[in-house]
């Protein structure tokens, strides 16, 4: 428990930095210059009803530098006056001054005049040490800030440590019942305790979603657009130069007039009056009239003029706005910047703050990649040499389309290549890497075998240190087969996938940061290391030193795949005197984000179907499944058919029948079950529920539960 009485902000945060737990040693203190010497006669108490620790004594004399030795005269006292629980924690101090010092002092030459008088030292207690030594003799030891007295400047920038010998004491390492005992001892300046300060900030690294050509699609109703008054220099946007003009700087002027039209400046689509940074600006192509004809959208080119208090132009910004030249939110054009837009196809979209360029987003979460992981095209495959051989092959392709041959039988370093299968001679590679070793991950990437995907089929030789081939594969890498994160071909496995949809991995980097601060207002801090549980010593420490007040922030950035949390510990060097050494700790966890969840009833297009059989048993059956969107069949032949049989194929991504191994999105309205020739029809359009669980409805009578077939698992398209 830390102390109950108010105290100033320094000492809360010294108490902070140290903790107020029981201290079953000696804090360490060594007092030094200027010194005040306590004698024998000094006693200590303890009293374990109130908790109070009570020490006083009579100070001797004061020591400052050679060669004075400087006398205490007349009155002369010395009192603690702290409280300490059953277990040894110090919780406070008590009303008014926990520490003072009282005397008159005479400095040498010893002239008689007193040099410093009355109430020389005050302080408020901050941390308390102890130790039973088993003999007649106990120690103990204090420190204090300062808070007044007459020789309070003497002590600028440190604090008061207090040593203390108690003779005849009758401690027993037990502050549940009362002890005593004298007191002797020494006070004096020690450094103020190392006042360290660590922040551990993780954040994920998630890939961007790819590119799009334009957030405007069909003609352009309405848009806002922010003023935010910063100029030329803050244009950004994909339009074609030569269709964008900004003159003139705003320069963040406030209270500006706007003015929007069409190019001519014969349609007024918007005017605003004493606009301040971060106002908005609607422009709708109905508030404009022409021959009392309303216009339906803005016209090709949009010009805006920003005019001063004193109505003088300050700044002219025109650009494109039909949607033939892309335009997106977050486009900056000068000194306005677009937040949303209503186009005649794309509908209303506004400006997501965590998607504004402007500003920074830090996501905790690792993403959870479900599979099918392979949508669109594959521009870039990921790899990471595993050196199993074909032994360790391990996916859901259809085994028709994947060949292995030989064994890399962990061999390291290996030369890996590859290309494109049907290359005979070799003449575009996608990747020819040497002194991989075992555990390394390598890209396949198109663009280097000068093409914007992978080929359908792609074949990757492992060569050994004499540049032999050891082992050959031969996969399909086009998404038309499963290609899944974790998929292993022979010594390779699926480490990442960037396709035409996005970006999946099994890893994703995450961006460390460790703000280190030393909040002392006096004490210059050294050789200050970071030290991350994970990851060891932190890039960029040790640093050097820092200055009271100052702030250094380290970076690291680290590939993770699951939960983690990290304990960052930074351990620093004050001055000579107590508590030279100082840490500081935080730590971070970085989740795992929940799985997408899926749906119990369908709500869209049905993409695939697992389905259970639930019929009368039928040996050596031949079932061909024809789904209204595609011609290609998916054909079990002579499977046996009994109840709670589950029908898939890896051909068909481990579903019944999969729209994306046959090339399309969705199944359509009906799906055609035929076993030996005896059809039954299946609605899949999701007008009748198709409910997991749940035997799968009939196209007819529509909606009625077939006999045949439940469904165990569904996907559906994307709205």
């Amino acid at each position: 428990m830390c102390p109950k009485k108010k105290m100033p902000v320094l000492s809360l945060l010294l108490v902070v930095a140290l903790g107020c737990a029981a201290q079953a040693a000696m804090l360490g203190v060594r007092p030094r210059f200027p010194m005040v010497v306590y004698d024998s006669g000094g006693t200590l108490n303890y009293d374990a009803g109130s908790d109070l620790l009570s020490i006083d004594a009579t100070p001797l004399a004061i020591k400052f530098p050679p060669p004075g030795i400087i006398d205490a005269a007349s009155v002369r006292s010395f009192t603690i006056r702290v409280t300490v629980d059953g277990t040894g924690a110090l919780t406070g101090g008590v009303p008014g001054d926990d520490l003072v010092l009282v005397g008159d002092v005479d400095v040498v030459p010893f002239d008689g005049v007193m040099d410093y008088e009355g109430v020389l030292l005050t302080g408020e207690v901050v941390q308390f040490g102890y130790q039973d030594s088993g003999g007649p003799t106990d120690l103990y030891d204090f420190r204090f800030m300062v808070t007044g007295g007459a020789l309070a400047d003497l002590f600028s920038g440190q604090d008061i440590g207090i040593t203390l010998a108690s003779e005849t004491s009758t401690f027993a390492d037990d502050f549940m019942v009362d002890f005593s005992g004298e007191a002797k001892g020494t006070l004096g300046a020690i450094d103020m305790v190392c006042a360290l300060d660590l922040i551990i900030e993780g954040c994920v690294l998630v890939p961007p979603p790819p590119p799009h050509d334009s957030d405007c699609d069909g003609k352009l109703i309405r848009m806002t657009l922010v003023y935010t008054g910063a100029g030329p220099d803050a244009t950004s946007h994909s339009q074609d130069p030569k269709k964008v003009d900004v003159i003139g700087n705003a320069n963040g002027a406030q209270g500006v007039s706007i003015l929007v039209a069409n190019k001519k400046g014969k349609r007024i689509w918007a005017t605003a009056e004493d606009v301040m940074t971060g106002d908005e600006i609607l422009i709708e192509a109905a508030s404009a009239k022409k021959k009392k004809k309303k216009k339906k959208h803005l016209e090709s080119e949009t010009k805006v003029i920003i005019r001063n208090a004193a109505g003088e132009t300050i700044e002219e910004v025109r650009f494109h706005t039909s949607c033939s030249q892309p335009l997106f939110l977050g486009d900056q054009f000068g000194s306005l910047m677009v937040t949303s837009m209503a186009t005649k196809k794309g509908g209303e979209i506004t400006l997501d703050p965590l998607d504004d360029p402007q500003q920074e987003f830090c996501t905790k979460e690792l993403p959870v990649m479900a599979p099918p992981n392979c949508e669109g095209k594959v521009r870039v495959l990921r790899l990471r040499y595993t050196g199993g051989g074909c032994a360790e092959s391990d996916h859901t392709q259809d085994p028709d389309k994947v060949v292995c041959s030989g064994d890399a039988d962990d061999a390291t370093p290996v030369r890996i290549i590859a290309f494109n299968a049907k290359d005979d001679p070799i003449v575009n590679v996608y990747l020819d890497q040497a002194d991989v070793n075992l555990g390394d991950v390598v890209d396949i990437v198109a663009l280097a075998g000068g093409r914007t995907e992978l080929s359908p089929e792609t074949k990757v030789q492992i060569l050994d240190g004499s540049d032999v081939v050891i082992e050959e594969v031969l996969f399909h890498t086009s998404c038309s087969q499963p290609l899944d994160l974790g998929d292993k071909f022979g010594s390779l496995e699926v480490f990442a996938l960037d396709t035409t949809e996005g970006t999946v991995a099994e890893e994703y980097l995450v961006e460390y940061t460790y703000t280190v601060t030393n909040s002392s207002d006096f004490v210059t801090l050294a050789n200050i290391i970071v030290v991350d549980s994970e990851f060891g010593v932190v890039d960029g420490s040790p640093i050097a030193s820092l200055g009271p007040g100052e702030t250094v922030v380290l970076t690291m950035i680290q590939p993770l795949s699951q939960e983690t949390t990290n304990t960052a510990t930074a351990t620093a060097t004050g001055s000579a005197g107590i508590l030279e050494v100082c840490t500081a700790v935080d730590t971070e966890t970085i989740t795992m984000a929940e799985p997408p969840v899926s749906p119990n009833e369908c709500d869209t297009k049905i993409q695939a179907l697992l389905l259970e059989y639930t019929g009368p048993d039928i040996l050596a059956a031949n079932v061909t499944i024809t789904a209204d969107k595609f011609d290609a069949p998916a054909v079990y032949a002579g499977v046996d058919l009994t109840s709670g049989t589950v029908l898939s194929s890896p051909s068909e991504n481990g579903f019944t029948i999969d729209a994306l191994a046959h090339g399309q999105t969705e199944l359509g309205a009906k799906t055609f079950i035929s076993i030996n020739d005896v059809e039954e029809g299946i609605h899949t359009s999701c007008s009748a529920p198709v409910i997991k669980g749940e035997p799968a409805p009939l196209n007819d009578p529509k909606g009625d539960p077939s006999p045949n077939w439940r469904v165990v698992e569904f996907t559906q398209k994307e709205k």
